[in-house]
């Protein structure tokens, strides 16, 4: 059940933010059930290590607020977007009950992701949004948005292509076929949605994929890239503007406009910053610092460092930048303590490649702000913790943590 759960809770991810709340609060219901049940709730938790940065980043998102935020501060808005750290715990729990099956995780892929690839698709191809009931150039998926959709999608495309990948003579062959289309159909939804940054770095993360793979495959993957690019361009004027534009449209000026005023921010209230997710609220107070007009837009940096830097000052950038690089300094533990349980190394690559792709994505895009692509990241932060301790175990064939 945990295990459907935590699948939900990623498609949710991609579709709906109602889906990945409900299937978390089951997961939070058999967590107490079973503490209840066992009579000890604590005996359930897992200690990380990385709880002071937690708590000092929440601390800072905290201070922030009240001495610089904007009266009156909607603090149970802003401050309930801390909840991930709770579902953080409740993924670990929930992953500690659960064996690593790729055939059965990439077969769920290929059937539950399917539906919001192929409706992203059909709704471009017919240019109109049945549930916003609006027009569309491009694909917005059931997020109804091109950036939700290329971020969330990104990040799942390569946890699985990865897996996929590195995992293949692990599954049957009718899994196989499925996955491929599954990955097909999801990677043309994530292209059409002309997301530039997500291109970029999904690119990129393959590059690494295939390369970790083998030199055969990083050198079918350069020229398969090579011409799928060369003909796209040749083809499709849409693309071909799209990429030769870059830095020079309006959409391009008004993001570089953003980071002056984000900047202009952080360099006023460098220690503490404007206030944890107070930036859409007081940017009109900056934009006349960068000689433009109060009402000029609303939007945030369209980069998550900087949108830290801005909201919650060095203080808060120190907490956030530790808890990244902790995640990190796990991941390539975990893929170097595979070597003495070789059952796992699909998915320690998978989740290694899931942080590359996000780092990448954070340079173009406030990833981490967003609640749906926030609760895939850390889905990915609990399996690390969970499969990181039981690689650690050499020549352990069942991954499952015994109670």
């Amino acid at each position: 059940m945990l295990e459907f759960l935590i699948g939900f809770t990623a498609v949710g991810g991609v579709s709906s933010q109602t889906l990945m709340d409900i299937a978390l609060i089951f997961i939070f219901f058999v967590f107490v059930r079973e503490s209840i049940k066992d009579r000890a709730v604590f005996n359930k938790l897992t200690y990380v290590g990385i709880e002071w940065a937690f708590v000092g980043f929440f601390i800072a998102a905290v201070l922030s607020l009240a001495i610089n935020g904007k009266d009156p501060v909607p603090w149970w808005f802003y401050l309930s977007r801390f909840s991930w750290i709770i579902n953080f715990y409740l993924l670990i729990y929930a992953f500690r009950k659960i064996k690593v099956n790729y055939d059965r995780w990439l077969f769920f892929f290929a059937v539950a992701f399917m539906i919001p690839s192929l409706y992203a698709l059909v709704t471009l191809f017919v240019q109109y949004d049945y549930l916003t009931q609006t027009p569309i150039h491009r694909v917005v998926g059931m997020v109804n948005s091109a950036t939700y959709h290329a971020h969330g999608n990104g990040l799942i495309f390569i946890f699985f292509a990865s897996i996929f990948l590195l995992g293949f003579n692990t599954v049957t062959k009718k899994t196989k076929i499925l996955a491929t289309v599954g990955l097909i159909i999801m990677g043309l939804s994530i292209l059409l949605t002309f997301t530039r940054g997500i291109w970029f770095a999904t690119f990129f993360s393959l590059l690494v994929l295939t390369l970790i793979k083998g030199r055969k495959f990083f050198l079918t993957y350069i020229s398969v890239t090579i011409i799928a690019v060369s003909l796209t361009l040749t083809l499709s004027p849409t693309m071909y503007s799209r990429l030769t534009t870059s830095f020079t449209t309006t959409s391009d000026q008004l993001r570089s406009q953003l980071i002056q005023v984000h900047w202009a921010m952080f360099k006023e209230h460098p220690v503490i910053g404007i206030g944890y997710w107070d930036s859409y609220r007081q940017i009109e107070d900056y934009w006349p610092k960068v000689g433009l007009p109060s009402d000029h837009y609303v939007s945030h940096s369209h980069n998550q460092f900087l949108n830290i830097l801005a909201t919650t000052g060095l203080i808060g950038f120190i907490f956030f930048v530790a808890m990244i690089l902790f995640f990190i300094k796990r991941s390539l533990k975990f893929i170097r303590d595979t070597r003495s349980a070789p059952h796992l190394s699909p998915l320690a690559y998978a989740c290694g490649l899931v942080l590359l792709q996000f780092l990448l994505s954070c340079l173009t895009d406030v990833t981490f702000e967003y609640a749906k692509i926030k609760t895939l990241v850390i889905i990915v932060f609990a399996i690390i913790i969970v499969y990181g301790k039981i690689a650690i175990t050499a020549g352990q064939n069942d991954p499952k943590i015994n109670l």
